[in-house]
């Protein structure tokens, strides 16, 4: 664990530092995309882990221009993979 900042925009202050694991400091990064489905939003990584699949997958799906319900579909296993229309 390391000191991470909770506000990005803050600096390392009394109220604004906690213990986080590295995936915790990658998760917070400015630079993320982050994704909303309904009232939840996360990044990429946080949804990939979620809906069982690979960071790629999402990408591709969101430069195809799919609908965000359909690109935060979780994996069917036993099922082929096929595109969605």
């Amino acid at each position: 664990h390391t000191l991470d900042r909770i506000d990005n925009t803050r600096g390392y202050e009394v109220g604004n530092v906690r213990w986080a694991t590295q995936r915790e400091q990658q998760n917070n990064r400015t630079n993320n995309h982050r994704l909303t489905l309904g009232s939840e939003t996360l990044t990429v990584a946080q949804w990939a882990a979620r809906i069982g699949r690979c960071t790629t997958t999402i990408r591709n799906r969101l430069a195809l221009g799919w609908p965000m319900e359909k690109v935060l579909s979780p994996a069917r296993h036993g099922r082929s993979h096929r595109a969605l229309s």
